[in-house]
């Protein structure tokens, strides 16, 4: 059964939760530059949300941890 971990999120919904404009992402991405993994479904690229969450947790400065 899918969790909301396994939720597959299109190329603007990730841009929205980095605070990234969709093209930007779609350059960073063809570059392999950000090291965040995606799925290619046909045509479709998909990011699964546990991925996304990795990212961020990955990249995350300052603070306490």
């Amino acid at each position: 059964m899918p969790t909301s971990r396994n939720l597959l999120l299109t190329t603007k919904e990730v841009a929205a939760l980095l605070g990234l404009h969709p093209t930007t992402l779609r350059i960073a991405r063809s570059k392999h530059s950000l090291n965040l993994p995606f799925v290619r479904i046909g045509g479709a690229i998909r990011y699964l949300l546990a991925d996304v969450e990795a990212y961020l947790a990955r990249n995350r400065e300052g603070g306490w941890k």
